[in-house]
């Protein structure tokens, strides 16, 4: 995970970060992306959940994931995100956090802490849960403790106090302090010219869980003009069957358009009155909406020129001759 302070003009650097550090899932904070939805960035599915009414936004989550297996998701609030797959035979929930500051009102904390604890009892006892983001939470270091590691730092704060106290409620653990490293791929927040240093960003999961955690360490050399570092947590999953009877892909209407890959019938192009009416189609769709980065024009671009196409030829209708093998599925296909 990582905190990126703001999105805007970094889309590509992160994208390429990721892939070269071979991420499968990623929680980006501090993104300041207003609205929810689902886009298709290189290789991810990115959900995003920001302020949908808010003039500017301030805060923001994303969940990037590799397209697979993906079954539910939520954008819970500017603060939230959630995301439900089935992985290996595991089903899992993985939640995506941008925290309250530390100096901020108490009752907006409470209200926060609240709404996270009220999600995490929500999910149940019946997946496995990782919760990523920037805490704004120092939890210091406990020896044979359940809920924290004794390799973190010694400074605790209030955020950290009641980070514990759901923690214990759940029977949560932070996995930061778990694994030995230097201090300097511990530290996931830094401000050299005031040469401070602490551990606010964490990754959580369950205090028994079916999952082995392998490593959770800081990468340096991804911070994309923030002052906070990646955090990356090696998980090993033990393959087992799963009762789970939900499909693999099955997002919410706004996601299916962008999850198909449609083959349209381009032949038809041949004809100059159906060229004339795709033309006119895309020319009015192109005119519309306004745009506060590259990014965004250049999604509603693509949106157009799918709804422009499908609308003015049609698609295809793929028919396979042969029957794929009842043990088949994209996993395999990936290691074949």
């Amino acid at each position: 995970m990582l905190n990126v302070q703001g999105i805007r003009s970094k889309t590509g650097e992160i994208i390429k970060g990721l892939e070269e550090l071979k991420q499968d899932i990623t929680i980006l904070t501090e993104t300041k992306k207003k609205g929810n939805g689902v886009e298709i960035l290189g290789p991810y599915l990115h959900f995003y959940s920001g302020d949908p009414k808010g003039k500017r936004a301030k805060r923001g989550v994303y969940i990037l994931v590799k397209k697979r297996y993906i079954t539910t998701w939520e954008a819970v609030n500017e603060n939230m995100i959630k995301l439900h797959m089935n992985l290996f035979g595991k089903k899992l929930c993985i939640l995506g956090i941008y925290a309250i500051r530390d100096d901020k009102n108490a009752v907006v904390k409470e209200d926060f802490l609240g709404k996270l604890n009220a999600v995490i009892v929500e999910i149940g006892n019946s997946r496995e849960i990782l919760i990523a983001g920037d805490f704004n939470s120092r939890t210091g270091e406990k020896i044979n403790n359940l809920v924290v590691g004794p390799f973190e730092e010694e400074v605790i704060n209030d955020n950290g106090d009641r980070l514990i106290d759901i923690c214990e409620k759940n029977s949560l653990k932070t996995l930061n302090g778990y694994f030995k490293h230097k201090r300097i791929h511990q530290y996931t927040w830094h401000q050299d010219t005031q040469e401070l240093r602490s551990i606010i960003d964490y990754i959580i999961a369950r205090q028994n869980s079916g999952l082995k955690f392998q490593d959770v360490r800081v990468f340096r050399g991804m911070t994309v003009g923030s002052d906070h570092y990646l955090v990356n947590a090696k998980i090993l999953f033990l393959y087992g069957k799963s009762n789970a009877i939900e499909s693999r892909e099955n997002i919410t209407d706004c996601a299916v358009e962008l999850l198909q890959s449609p083959v349209y019938n381009i032949g038809s192009l041949r004809d100059e009155s159906t060229g004339f009416s795709y033309k006119k189609r895309l020319d009015e769709k192109l005119g519309e909406g306004n745009f506060e980065s590259t990014e965004e024009c250049y999604q509603h671009l693509v949106k157009c020129i799918h709804q422009g196409v499908k609308e003015a030829l049609g698609e295809k209708i793929l028919r396979s001759k042969t029957k794929p093998f009842y043990y088949w599925n994209e996993e395999i296909g990936q290691l074949v």
